[in-house]
């Protein structure tokens, strides 16, 4: 290998310097050198090396080379799978070199008839910070139609398969970034498929617009779910397409869109939600304030109490809704036949017993059933230890005077003053007064899943 070289660069130099004809420089060495350039981020060297191997290779193909350099020369680097991984090199160092227009070319054209995974995979990377360069977009949507499954083709199948992942991280906020691309998604514009509508959905500016291009959408398994969240950020609605798939498929999906977004639990506590008049809505709308109440640790922290308190009562407004619905009366009022529902389900219905209770004024009673809950779900941890905060905390104010509610008072406006890492906030925290009052403003520290009073 060329990198295992003492004095690499001097050899490579050297080699090409006395045989700047020869086929074994011209193909092998130049291919080695330009992998041995692109490893140390020596782009300037690359364009010229990557078009003397690019030559070679077409003069052999076209028979142009001559034959006692073929009968003598065991080319090692000379497949059609080379000669990709030659332009992809090419591509990238212009990209690296500020020279994008330039670097759609070597790209262009391809017919990706077999080529494997790893030619595609580094095209499509190489492709992404494209994203404005005349031209990019059509490429894009003359080369995926190429790369879709073909008909019963298991071998086609199977590289889809392997590639829709790295076509779907074009949609992931900051994807691309080291490698100059900041919305690779707009390469899938002129795409058709899940992919193309997904792009179009991000290009979205308005709720309608994006609510009737979802509404177009059949293949929500390869959808991607930025795209998705985008439109839910502008208002839409949850279509109903999606919300009529399998509960595994949707569920999955809902799920994705929660994990790619931190702050997830804020847009939907601030999402216009709709009346479900179906089913299937419900089910969906459900399934989505349950992947935002196990994210309400970004809004604690934010000292978003009330969103924290909007998102629950919207769960346990969907819970009553939906679990009537779904199971019989008869198994709703024995709670020891909860245990063979799902663990979300049994959340929620402990919830609701638990509102019952601290309604009627048995605070124990509902912090029990509250726990018995999180038993059931632990993804519900954040979403209990604020609910248990929040009760330790009117408990507390309940038992206040109102000379030490006024107290409170005072610290909380004095805190708002600064940001949280401020030093004056620390100080405040450390001294004898806030100690106080420190009940009133925070609550009691809440115990996490598995050091629970049971």
């Amino acid at each position: 290998m060329v990198a295992d070289l003492p004095r690499a660069e001097d050899w490579l130099d050297w080699c090409l310097e006395r045989y700047p004809k020869a086929a074994a420089v011209r193909v092998d060495l130049t291919y080695a050198a330009v992998q041995w350039y692109s490893g140390k981020k020596q782009y300037e060297k690359i364009p010229t090396l990557a078009r003397i191997y690019l030559v070679a290779m077409a003069e052999k193909q076209a028979g142009t080379l001559p034959t006692w350099e073929l009968v003598t020369t065991a080319f090692q680097h000379d497949r059609d799978q080379d000669c990709k991984l030659m332009q992809v090199f090419l591509s990238k160092a212009l990209v690296e070199l500020e020279r994008a227009d330039e670097a759609l070319l070597p790209l262009a054209g391809w017919s990706f008839e077999r080529a494997d995974v790893l030619v595609v995979q580094n095209w499509l990377r190489v492709m992404a910070p494209l994203e404005d360069v005349p031209g990019a977009a059509e490429e894009m949507a003359r080369a995926l139609p190429l790369l879709e499954p073909d008909g019963d083709d298991p071998w086609r199948k199977e590289r889809w398969r392997e590639i829709l992942p790295l076509l779907k991280q074009f949609f992931k906020p900051g994807w691309g970034s080291s490698e100059g691309a900041e919305h690779p998604w707009k390469l899938l514009l002129g795409c058709g498929g899940p992919l193309g509508q997904g792009a179009r959905v991000m290009a979205c500016t308005c709720a309608v617009q994006a609510g009737e291009l979802l509404a177009q959408v059949e293949d929500w398994e390869s959808f991607p779910p930025e795209a998705l969240l985008h439109a839910l950020v502008l208002g839409a609605g949850l279509p109903a397409g999606l919300c009529a798939q399998r509960p595994e498929l949707r569920l999955n999906l809902l799920a994705a869109m929660a994990r790619g977004d931190q702050d997830f639990a804020f847009h939907m506590a601030v999402y216009p939600w709709q009346r479900p008049d179906t089913l299937p809505i419900l089910q969906a709308q459900f399934d989505l304030v349950t992947c935002a109440v196990q994210r309400v640790a970004p809004l604690k922290e934010a000292d978003e109490a009330e969103l924290c308190r909007k998102l629950c009562r919207k769960l346990a407004e969907l819970s009553k809704e939906l679990l009537p619905r779904l199971y019989s009366p008869e198994l709703l009022l024995n709670p020891a036949d909860w245990i063979v529902l799902p663990g979300n389900h049994q959340f929620c219905l402990w919830l609701l017993e638990g509102e019952k209770k601290r309604t009627a004024g048995d605070t124990a009673g509902y912090l029990r059933d509250l726990r018995q809950g999180l038993k059931q779900a632990p993804g519900m941890k954040d979403l209990t230890e604020f609910l248990l905060e929040q009760a330790e905390l009117e408990a507390a104010r309940a038992a206040a005077s109102p000379e030490l509610l006024a107290l409170a008072e005072q610290v909380r406006g004095i805190l708002s003053r600064f940001p949280p890492n401020d030093p004056a906030v620390a100080e405040l925290k450390a001294s004898p007064v806030y100690q106080r009052v420190a009940p009133l403003i925070e609550g009691i520290e809440a115990p996490v899943f598995g050091g629970l009073t049971q």
